[in-house]
């Protein structure tokens, strides 16, 4: 699964920019997600366990 943020903002609207990004970067600093990339062009997938 890879997503970027635009993906998530649209996936849920209802939740702000801001708490997906914490959320995002708590998933990241777990293991649970990589991000990929840089800046505009990153994107996100599932960690590999």
């Amino acid at each position: 699964m890879i997503f970027r943020m635009p993906d998530a903002q649209q996936l849920l609207p209802m939740v702000s920019d801001d708490t997906i990004w914490r959320d995002l970067k708590k998933l990241i600093d777990d293991k649970v997600v990589e991000k990929r990339g840089s800046t505009k062009g990153a994107y996100y997938c599932l960690a590999n366990v």
